[in-house]
């Protein structure tokens, strides 16, 4: 499956303090037959990883977080899959 992976810095000043938030946005081709169950507070990265996310190191979250550069955690998966042309997924997520 070849999916659009987008990096976007997002940077902004509040109350005197800078902050900078990275976001990702990820189109996902829709392919027949297949379900994609993708949701709010899920995890993805930019490539295959053969590793179950558990609550112990060195597979948490957080570890892998820290040792995969493209980890992003979902924050909105868009369902496109209506559309005439281009059936599709649309995920954004921050790093």
């Amino acid at each position: 499956m070849l999916c659009k992976w987008n990096d976007t810095t997002v940077r902004t000043v509040t109350g005197g303090q800078a902050i900078v938030i990275q976001t990702v946005r990820i189109i996902i081709p829709h392919i027949n037959n297949y379900n994609l169950d993708l949701q709010q507070g899920d995890y993805a990265a930019l490539g295959y990883y053969d590793i179950d996310i558990t609550d112990t190191a060195p597979a948490r979250a957080a570890d892998l977080k820290a040792k995969i550069l493209t980890f992003i955690e979902i924050k909105t998966v868009t369902d496109n899959t209506r559309s005439a042309l281009g059936k599709h997924y649309v995920v954004e997520g921050v790093r």
